[in-house]
């Protein structure tokens, strides 16, 4: 099952194309950035380094993604398994509650003009995410439909604002059909969320539609429109669009590069990546 490293950070796969190979270990390491103010008067910025082991084995596969993550922000964004999120309108309901300068995290920083609350660079272990999925119908010229269950445990220091402090579990389900050299595909999911001791997290749905076409042998484009429900009461939901780019550079080697950007305050206002993977 083809994989989009826009859509989850490499974290989740979606229904976007014929299966490159029955039985193979993909072996990935990408880079992302993200920023934004998220409604606030100063950007919050993220970068990302995460760090995927998946595997096929016929209609089945499985991985876990280990992410690296920087956050120089309000405590007001969460790095989550499907990109930086809003958790809060105001500093006053995120993940960090002090004001003042210093008043909160360890990383000290400015203060904000208008909230007068500090913004603080924290960087660590993120949340790990694994997943288990299932072709449900499989086939290189007709329709793919896939089943996923999802986990993401709370690796991630919830003090630092480098994970929500909680264990989420999800399902998602995803679908393509080719039409020669285009793949339109969907996907639609449901979150289940932990409990974080700072913030009170709900569950919510999400959505993403996009195609995928194939220019020539080895390069394909992928633009996508992804959604998903508010994390908190104090959020809105998160809208985006994505653009992805893919260079099989030989039969074992892939390279990425991703760029999106936001349409609500709840998604950055603009992202860029870039990763490489190796099929063995």
């Amino acid at each position: 099952m083809k994989q989009h490293l826009f859509i989850a950070l490499a974290v989740i796969p979606i229904a976007a194309g014929p299966a490159l190979a029955d039985n193979a270990t993909t072996v990935s390491l990408g880079y992302s950035r993200t920023s934004g103010d998220y409604g606030l008067d100063r950007d919050t910025t993220a970068t990302i380094i995460p760090f995927s082991v998946t595997r096929s084995q016929g209609k089945w596969s499985a991985g876990i993604t280990v992410p690296w993550v920087k956050i120089e922000g309000f405590g007001t964004v969460l790095v989550t398994g499907r990109g930086s999120r809003q958790i809060s309108s105001s500093p006053n309901g995120g993940m960090y509650t002090s004001t003042g300068p210093g008043g909160y995290g360890s990383g000290g920083g400015m203060t904000s003009s208008t909230t007068g609350y500090t913004r603080v660079s924290e960087s660590g272990l993120g949340d790990i995410n694994i997943f288990a999925g299932y072709d449900l119908v499989s086939s290189d010229n007709g329709p793919t439909v896939n089943l996923t269950g999802t986990v993401k445990f709370a690796s991630g220091d919830e003090d630092k604002g480098l994970g929500s402090g909680g264990t989420d579990y999800g399902i998602e389900t995803g679908i393509s059909y080719p039409v020669g050299r285009l793949t339109p595909f969907a996907t639609a999911g449901y979150t289940f969320t932990g409990s974080g001791g700072g913030v009170d997290y709900q569950d919510y749905p999400y959505l993403s539609l996009g195609a995928d076409l194939s220019i020539t042998r080895g390069l394909d484009v992928a633009i996508s429109w992804d959604w998903s429900d508010s994390l908190s009461n104090d959020s809105e939901a998160a809208s985006e669009i994505n653009a992805e780019l893919d260079l099989k550079i030989n039969r074992t080697w892939t390279a990425t590069l991703t760029a999106g950007a936001g349409l609500s305050d709840a998604s950055p206002d603009t992202s860029y990546g870039a990763g490489l993977s190796a099929r063995f």
